[in-house]
């Protein structure tokens, strides 16, 4: 049932639910277990990356905070595991070892 509120969060737009990435990064932060963290993983990303991937040589630093602050949460969450390779679908490094590299530099 969360992974259904996340996909549904994360359809809703900015003018209506502006704070929707940082409702789906709370979610995200504090899954345990049983949560289905590969919705919740997809919900935070195409809420963050609507756009669909970012180009090429983009760095973290040029990402939005509320993008930079998503990205983080995916790392901290423990939800990466989950789906390793999602990350590849929007342009981002897919293992966790490379996302936490470019997430530094």
């Amino acid at each position: 049932m969360a992974g259904m509120a996340a996909l549904t969060i994360a359809e809703l737009t900015p003018g209506v639910a502006g704070d929707r990435i940082d409702v789906l990064a709370e979610r995200a932060a504090s899954a345990d277990h049983t949560a289905d963290a590969f919705t919740l993983l997809t919900a935070l990303l195409d809420a963050a990356f609507p756009g669909g991937p970012i180009p090429d040589g983009v760095g973290f630093t040029d990402l939005t905070p509320t993008r930079q602050r998503a990205l983080w949460t995916v790392l901290s969450s423990g939800v990466m595991s989950a789906a390793p390779r999602l990350l590849s679908r929007y342009n981002l490094p897919d293992s966790e070892q490379q996302l936490r590299t470019w997430c530094r530099a």
